[in-house]
C-alpha cells in the first residue's frame, strides 16, 4: 500500500491504495493536473529527490476521487515511479533501462524529449497537429518521467509490444508467466 511504501506523510484516504490500484488508475488520483501543480512540475527539477518531494505533496492532500473509482490520473504513474524508487533505491530511469531496455536490447530508448531522429512528439495549434522539434520544452516535466517521458524507435516500440504480446498469450518474458498474462 502507499502507506507501507511512503509511511506517516500520506493522507489517511490513500494511505490503503494499493501498488495494483496505481496501474488501474484507481487510486484516487485527479484526472487532470491543475495549471498550479503543473507549474510546480517544473518547477520541481530532475531526478528521483525531485519526484519525491512532489509526490510527497501528492500524498499529503486527501483522494480527488474516492479510491477504487476509474479516473485515469498521470499522478498514478508518477507515484508508481516514486514507489520503484523508494523500494529499489534506484531512480526510476536506471531501473527501467537495466530491467526493460536492456534485456529487450531496445538501444533507442531515452528520457525526455526524443533525439532529431526519433519520433517527434506533436501539439495542437489553431486546430492542425504540428510536430515540436527536441528542446527543453519539446516534453513534459522531468518529474513526470514514469508517465510519459520515454523516446524510442519504433523498431524499439515493437520489441516492447512483442513481450507484452507474449505476455497476454502466458508467456514467461520479463517476468513469470502468470504475471506476464496478469
Amino acid at each position: 500500500t502507499l502507506g507501507d511504501v511512503f509511511g506517516a506523510g500520506v493522507n489517511a484516504g490513500l494511505a490503503a491504495v494499493t501498488i495494483e490500484q496505481l496501474l488501474q488508475q484507481r487510486a484516487g488520483f485527479a484526472g487532470a493536473m491543475s495549471p498550479e501543480r503543473l507549474a510546480a512540475m517544473w518547477r520541481a527539477g530532475e531526478g528521483a529527490e525531485a519526484r519525491a518531494r512532489f509526490v510527497g505533496e501528492l500524498l499529503a492532500e486527501p483522494p480527488a476521487v474516492p479510491p477504487g473509482t476509474f479516473e485515469y490520473s498521470n499522478a498514478s504513474y508518477i507515484v508508481l515511479g516514486a514507489a520503484i524508487e523508494r523500494v529499489t533505491g534506484s531512480a526510476w530511469e536506471d531501473r527501467i533501462r537495466a530491467d526493460l531496455f536492456e534485456p529487450l536490447g531496445m538501444k533507442s530508448c531515452g528520457f525526455g524529449a526524443p533525439e532529431r531522429d526519433a519520433p517527434w512528439g506533436h501539439r495542437e495549434v489553431g486546430g492542425k497537429f504540428v510536430p515540436v522539434a527536441p528542446g527543453p520544452t519539446a516534453d513534459n516535466a522531468p518529474v513526470l518521467g514514469p508517465a510519459g517521458r520515454v523516446h524510442c524507435s519504433l523498431g524499439d516500440w515493437g520489441k516492447f509490444l512483442a513481450v507484452v504480446l507474449a505476455g497476454a498469450r502466458g508467456e514467461a518474458t520479463l517476468a513469470s508467466a502468470p504475471t506476464m498474462k496478469r
